[in-house]
C-alpha cells in the first residue's frame, strides 16, 4: 500500500501544470507512477522533456501503481489527511481518503506495460547551490520566449564554465552569473514555469548535475530533469551587451523613486499598445514622457531624487522592459546612445534590453502635465498647464484615454500614500493601476464597436435607399 497526503498530491498538480504536463492524456508518458525503492515512497510523472518526481520517506509494495492524472484531480485538498493507494483483487487500484469525514473511494484500471518510461537515471556528480539559483531561474524563464524561432528563445542557456545562466527573447536578454555547475560546456534547457515555481522552493539548498541526456535539479523531495536541447541554437548575446566603459549616459535611481514609478509607470499614456513607448530624457534631471494619440500635450514624471550622469540624452524604449528592470531590483541604467540598447549591471546580473526608434521620443513641451515624484517626507506634487489652457487640454487627454479625469488620476493616486524610502511597491496599488489600464482599453474597445455597428447600419441604410430608388426607376 502506498500513502501520500491530499495537499501532497494538490502540490504534485500544481507543479505538473506548470511543467505543461498537467492536462489528461491518453498517452503513457502522462501517468502517474507511484514507486517504492529502498524505504521511499516515489510520485513521478515522466514526459518527452520532463520528469517530475516527489519522495517521501516510508515503504510500499514493490508493484508499481500506474494511475491516470484524473487522479490528482479526484483526490486532490488543502489537508493533510492521508489517501492510500493499493491493488484489489480483481487488480483494479483502489484509492481511499477522508473529505471532512466523510470515506470517499475512486477505482482505477491499472495499465502495468513493461514499457513505461522511468524516471531518468541520477547524474553522478551534484554541484551545490545556494537557495538563490531557484529565484534566478525564475528570472530567466520570465526573459525567455514560449516560442521558437531560428534561434532556441526558448530554451535557457545554462554555462558551465562561467557558471552563468542566459535567456533571450530577441528584445530583451539578462544573464545571471555565480552559480555552480558540474560541466564545462554550453547547455540548454526548455525554459519552462516549472523552473522557479514557488511550489517547488522548500528553502533548502539545491543541487544540480547532468547526464548525457538530461540536467537534474534536486531539493528536498523534489527531483526536475529537462531533457537537454542539444540540435538548438542559441543567440550570441554576449555581443550586445554594451561595456561599462562605453556608457555615455547612467540614471541613478533612489529607492522612493524607484517605487514610485512602479506605481506612475504603468498609468502613463501611450499611443500605441503593442510597444508602450515611453521617454526618458536625461538633462540636469530624470524625466519620464508619454502621449496619448491625438494632439494632447505630453505627461510627464519627474523624478526628483535620482540624477543623471554623464551626457544630456533623450531615448525612446519600451515600458515594459523598463518596469521589468525595476522588478529586478536594478537602481542604475546605463546608454551608450539613441539606438543601443540600454544595460543595467550590478556585479552579478546584466539585463539589457532593446530601445525604439529615437524618432518618436517627446522632447520637453512647457504644457505638459508635470508629476514630480516625492522628496523625503512630502507627497508627490503634480504641476498642471496655464490655467486658461488646462481645461481643454485635460478634456482632450480624457477623451483619448476613454475615461473621465485621467490627467489627475497619476497625480491623486501618487497623492494618496506618501512613498519612503524602504516602501516596498503596494501589490494593491499595481492591481489597481493594472484594473484601470484595462478599463480604459475596454472603455476604447466598446466605443471603437459601437461606431463599426453604427456604420454599419448607415451601409445598409444606404444599400436599402439604393434599392428603393432602383425600383423607382424600373416603375417609371
Amino acid at each position: 500500500m502506498f500513502t501520500f497526503t491530499r495537499s501532497q498530491l494538490r502540490q504534485f498538480r500544481a507543479v505538473l501544470r506548470r511543467a505543461g504536463i498537467g492536462k489528461p492524456s491518453g498517452s503513457r508518458s502522462q501517468q502517474i507512477v507511484l514507486l517504492a525503492e529502498r524505504h521511499h515512497l516515489h510520485l513521478q510523472v515522466c514526459a518527452d522533456a520532463v520528469a517530475v518526481r516527489f519522495t517521501v520517506q516510508s515503504s510500499g509494495e514493490p508493484d508499481p501503481l500506474v494511475l491516470p492524472l484524473e487522479m490528482l484531480h479526484d483526490c486532490e485538498g488543502r489537508a493533510e489527511e492521508p489517501v492510500t493507494f493499493r491493488r484489489d483483487a480483481a487488480g483494479r487500484i483502489v484509492v481511499e481518503w477522508s473529505d471532512r469525514q466523510i470515506p470517499q473511494r475512486r477505482e482505477y484500471d491499472s495499465d502495468p506495460s513493461d514499457d513505461l518510461p522511468g524516471f531518468p537515471a541520477l547524474p553522478e556528480h551534484f554541484a551545490a547551490n545556494p537557495p538563490s539559483l531557484w529565484s534566478a531561474l525564475a528570472d530567466a524563464v520570465r526573459s525567455a520566449n514560449r516560442s521558437r524561432s531560428r534561434f532556441a528563445l526558448d530554451c535557457l542557456e545554462l554555462r558551465g564554465q562561467s557558471g552563468q545562466i542566459a535567456a533571450t527573447d530577441g528584445r530583451q536578454a539578462l544573464v545571471q552569473t555565480g552559480f555552480a555547475f558540474p560541466w564545462t560546456e554550453d547547455v540548454l534547457i526548455p525554459a519552462l514555469p516549472v523552473l522557479g515555481c514557488p511550489e517547488l522552493f522548500c528553502g533548502e539548498p539545491f543541487s544540480i548535475g547532468r547526464t548525457e541526456e538530461w540536467v537534474t535539479l534536486v531539493s528536498g523531495p523534489w527531483s526536475i530533469a529537462l531533457r537537454i536541447e542539444k540540435e538548438a541554437r542559441f543567440p550570441d548575446i554576449s555581443g550586445i551587451i554594451p561595456a561599462q566603459s562605453a556608457l555615455r549616459a547612467r540614471i541613478h535611481l533612489m529607492e522612493s523613486d524607484a517605487v514610485f514609478l512602479t506605481t506612475a509607470l504603468p498609468r502613463l499614456p501611450a499611443p500605441d499598445a503593442l510597444h508602450r513607448p515611453v521617454t526618458v530624457e536625461l538633462n540636469g534631471h530624470v524625466a519620464l514622457r508619454g502621449r496619448a494619440i491625438g494632439d494632447a500635450p505630453p505627461t510627464e514624471l519627474r523624478l526628483s531624487r535620482s540624477r543623471p550622469e554623464g551626457e544630456p540624452l533623450r531615448v525612446q524604449m519600451n515600458r515594459e522592459f523598463l518596469a521589468r528592470a525595476l522588478q529586478l531590483g536594478f537602481r542604475e541604467i546605463g546608454f551608450t546612445g539613441t539606438a543601443s540598447p540600454a544595460l543595467c549591471h550590478d556585479g552579478t546580473r546584466q539585463f539589457v534590453w532593446a530601445l525604439l526608434e529615437p524618432e518618436g521620443a517627446i522632447s520637453a513641451d512647457p504644457e505638459a502635465v508635470l508629476i514630480e515624484s516625492p522628496r523625503t517626507g512630502e507627497k508627490a506634487s503634480s504641476v498642471s498647464p496655464p490655467k486658461k489652457e488646462a481645461g481643454p487640454h485635460r478634456a482632450r487627454l480624457s477623451r483619448s484615454h476613454g475615461r473621465r479625469h485621467d490627467t489627475t488620476a497619476s497625480s491623486s493616486a501618487v497623492h494618496e500614500k506618501p512613498l519612503s524610502n524602504d516602501a516596498p511597491p503596494d501589490p494593491l496599488e499595481v492591481a489597481n493601476s493594472l484594473k484601470e489600464q484595462l478599463r480604459s482599453v475596454l472603455g476604447q474597445v466598446n466605443r471603437l464597436a459601437g461606431a463599426l455597428k453604427q456604420q454599419r447600419r448607415q451601409r445598409r441604410l444606404v444599400r436599402s435607399t439604393l434599392a428603393s430608388l432602383r425600383q423607382l426607376q424600373d416603375v417609371a
